[in-house]
């Protein structure tokens, strides 16, 4: 959720939070379920049904961005970095978005929008929640997101970790 906004920030992920700036008079849902779609067959969505219902609390939802070499100077003629690789596991519903509470504007800035994304970052990765996907007490149906993401962490990244300690 909010912490997705720091690694964005701190990484310089290609990655934006559509619903960062805009105002509450045109966006807004406190505490509401909203309908997502998971890519099921993305390991991070392991044993996830096709559709779920998210706790958005003041969330995230999430636009993948392409470099541009357009700066204030002009165009810059260096050669193209290597792009990270994005996918998207989770977006919310193309329809019927919100499934309870209320919420103003989900529909004009979070309807298809990327909810989990797994975001390559040198020989690691960075997966971003634009929703609380441990809240308390329900939807318990993504937790297992939450887990997935955890054990997506293979042990031989971890040297440091002993054989004992595992």
């Amino acid at each position: 959720d909010a912490a997705s906004d720091f690694a964005i920030n701190q990484f310089g992920l290609p990655v934006e939070n559509v619903t960062g700036d805009i105002p509450p008079s045109r966006f807004f849902i406190p505490g509401s379920l909203i309908r997502a779609e998971v890519n099921t067959e993305h390991p991070l969505a392991w044993g996830m049904p096709d559709v779920v219902a998210t706790s958005f609390v003041r969330s995230r939802a999430f636009n993948v961005l392409q470099p541009s070499k357009v700066r204030r100077g002009g165009v810059e003629q260096t050669a193209e970095g290597p792009t990270p690789k994005v996918e998207t596991v989770v977006h919310y519903a193309r329809a019927d978005v919100l499934m309870s509470g209320w919420a103003l504007g989900e529909n004009e800035h979070i309807r298809g929008k990327s909810a989990v994304l797994r975001v390559g970052l040198g020989r690691g990765e960075v997966i971003l929640f634009g929703f609380r996907p441990q809240f308390r007490g329900q939807p318990r149906a993504t937790y297992k997101l939450f887990f997935n993401a955890l054990h997506s962490a293979s042990l031989e990244d971890m040297p440091w970790l002993s054989i004992d300690e595992q």
